[in-house]
This record gives C-alpha cells, sequence and structure tokens, in this order.
C-alpha cells in the first residue's frame, strides 16, 4: 500500500506528466467532474459528522467523555472514519 501511495504521488507531482494532461483534457471535462463529485463529497462528509455526533451522544448519555473526532485520511476517499480519544474510564457493563 505505501508504494502505491509513493508512486501515485510522485506521479501527481511530476510537472511535465502534469503539463501533458492539463493539455489533453477539456476544461469542460474537468468542470463536469468536479461537479458530479462536490455532492458525493460533501454527503460522505455529512454522513461521517453525523455518525461522530451519534457517538458523542451515547457517549453523554453512557456518562463518559470523549475528544473531539480526529479524521483519518484515505488516497481513495478522503477520509475513511474518525478515532475519537475516550477521556473517562469506560463503565463496566457488568455493574
Amino acid at each position: 500500500m505505501t508504494s502505491s501511495a509513493y508512486a501515485l504521488g510522485t506521479l501527481a507531482l511530476n510537472p511535465m506528466l502534469s503539463a501533458r494532461i492539463s493539455g489533453a483534457v477539456s476544461a469542460e471535462a474537468v468542470a463536469s467532474v468536479t461537479g458530479l463529485a462536490e455532492p458525493a463529497i460533501f454527503g460522505l462528509l455529512f454522513s461521517l459528522a453525523m455518525h461522530e455526533v451519534a457517538h458523542f451522544g451515547v457517549a453523554c448519555s453512557g456518562g463518559f467523555r470523549i475528544g473531539a473526532p480526529t479524521l483519518l485520511p484515505s488516497l481513495s476517499f478522503g477520509t475513511v472514519g474518525a478515532v475519537t480519544r475516550i477521556k473517562t474510564p469506560v463503565p463496566d457493563r457488568s455493574r
């Protein structure tokens, strides 16, 4: 996974390759793809935010505190999830 991420990053940062690709793709094609991608990205981020709000609600109702979520980046989706720090010990289920 790391080597493929490095390869993608190397290709993306190559100025000669970027110039060739930008010359081959029309501005209208880029605008149409961007117009389709933005609602999907915002929908994914909204879904992730609501998921984390639900975690916060469950933590409050369970009687413990949690920190702010830290988003985990991904090359394919932009974000995969989040890690949330638990500030107080989690109550034992046997009580």
